[in-house]
């Protein structure tokens, strides 16, 4: 599947390709995980240049034991589908062009010369998330680019279209699992790290 990815301030990580035998309960499209402690040790264990053989039956199971946790961990909204049509695509771009706008999908829906209830099921069988969630993983996705550049927690806020700092803040929290403050820290010192704190 072609995706491509960007890196917005200091960052360390691992990319992994698995089997598309290995893959097969884990999402179908490319798909951001915030790390666990366990997923971060069973990577820690994994040799760099990976498993290349079933001879290597500790490292098979240690690989077996990463994809089972995967798919207990919750994706994060740092990957960010695009439609495929391009009605679609074009409301995604006027999203995009202005987060801080929350257009009604009734206004949304006619400006893609679509009913309200169309544009709703055709945006997410061609993404995997509704408009609002969509809306709402480009505004994270955007968040964490401003962090990285220095801004301020409330100029990012405003910036995006929410009503006060603290609104932010919660939908950033329960995103990240931390504050934009803590994320920012973290990102410098471990971006990847639960116990970098």
């Amino acid at each position: 599947m072609t995706h491509s990815a960007r890196v917005h301030g200091t960052m360390s990580g691992w990319v992994g390709h698995l089997a598309p035998e290995l893959s097969l309960d884990l999402p179908g499209r490319p798909t951001a995980f915030r790390q666990s402690a366990l997923s971060a040790a069973i990577l820690e264990r994994l040799p760099g240049s990976g498993v290349s053989s079933a001879s290597d039956k500790r490292e098979l199971r240690l690989l077996e034991a990463l994809v089972d946790e995967l798919g207990l961990l919750p994706p994060q909204p740092m990957c960010l589908p695009y439609p495929k049509t391009s009605r679609l695509a074009d409301i995604a771009r006027k999203i995009i062009d202005d987060l801080a706008v929350a257009n009604s999908l009734d206004d949304m829906a006619a400006l893609a010369f679509m009913s309200r209830r169309s544009l709703t099921r055709q945006f997410r069988a061609e993404t995997g998330m509704s408009i609002v969630e969509w809306r709402d993983a480009a505004r994270m996705q955007r968040a964490v680019q401003l962090l990285a550049a220095g801004h301020s927690v409330t100029s990012i806020a405003y910036t995006l279209g929410y009503d006060g700092a603290s609104r932010f803040i919660d939908k950033f929290s329960a995103t990240f699992g931390v504050t934009p403050k803590q994320f920012s820290l973290r990102s410098i010192r471990n971006p990847l790290r639960e116990d970098a704190d």
